[in-house]
């Protein structure tokens, strides 16, 4: 009798629309169990077979139970998806004068904190898989850690943290072959791709990083019809101007 080996399983927080679409398609297509958590869907298995979770990813205490659901459900997911999101927008030329520290630990909640406990979780989670298991994590990034932008202050002030994040796990788990990846889309002269990002090349990107056995860039630059495209010269002269992009 053959043996049949489960599908390994994705756990994707932030479901939403564009990226999170994007990862739950390409994802279920290529032989994965997806869960995905967003707080609206209802809770439950769907009719394409994605298990839903709703949660409030503004609440960092929601997050273990989220892994606890998926474990109890499926098994340990060797791949964590962060998608989730929060911005306020401040007034560009005085970002301060509009600054709410109530508004911010939301938002700080949503883009930081609950990301690093879904972090913390994922290497857990990683530490009981096989050491044969491929297993990674990856945050949902922008060019905001590298670029200047006085009306998303706080956003910046963010994503700045989770690249960090993310670049201190690379180094850390590198031995233990965990990988962790800062997705970054942008035009192909290097400019952030806004509101003309595509989740399907973010997710088709995220699931061939998910093949490749070893640690590709951290910081990975993607443009859409080309993949990775290293601009970290592009970056580094950014920082000596004073204009915001």
């Amino acid at each position: 009798m053959a043996v049949v080996v489960p599908k390994p399983v994705v756990l994707l927080l932030g479901a939403g629309s564009n990226i999170g679409d994007a990862v739950v398609r390409y994802f279920s297509a290529n032989k994965f169990r997806v869960a995905a958590v967003s707080r609206s869907m209802e809770e439950g298995v769907d009719s394409g077979g994605v298990l839903n979770i709703t949660a409030d990813l503004g609440n960092p205490d929601a997050v273990p139970t989220i892994f606890t659901k998926v474990e109890a459900h499926w098994d340990v997911p060797t791949v964590v998806i962060y998608n989730a999101a929060s911005r306020t927008l401040q007034l560009p030329n005085d970002p301060m004068s509009t600054f709410s520290i109530t508004q911010y630990q939301h938002d700080h909640n949503v883009n930081v904190a609950s990301a690093l406990v879904a972090c913390l979780f994922a290497v857990k989670g990683f530490a009981r898989l096989p050491p044969s298991t491929l297993k990674t994590f990856f945050y949902t990034g922008n060019k905001l850690h590298v670029m200047s932008s006085p009306q998303a202050l706080t956003f910046g002030m963010d994503k700045a943290a989770m690249a960090h994040c993310i670049w201190d796990c690379v180094v850390a788990y590198h031995e233990a072959g965990y990988k962790f990846y800062c997705t970054d889309e942008r035009l192909s002269d290097g400019r952030p791709a806004r509101e003309l990002m595509s989740g399907e090349a973010r997710a088709k990107a995220m699931l061939a990083l998910v093949e490749e056995p070893a640690q590709q860039p951290w910081c990975y630059t993607l443009v859409k019809g080309k993949g990775y495209v290293n601009f970290e010269d592009l970056d580094k002269g950014a920082a000596r101007n004073v204009d915001a992009e």
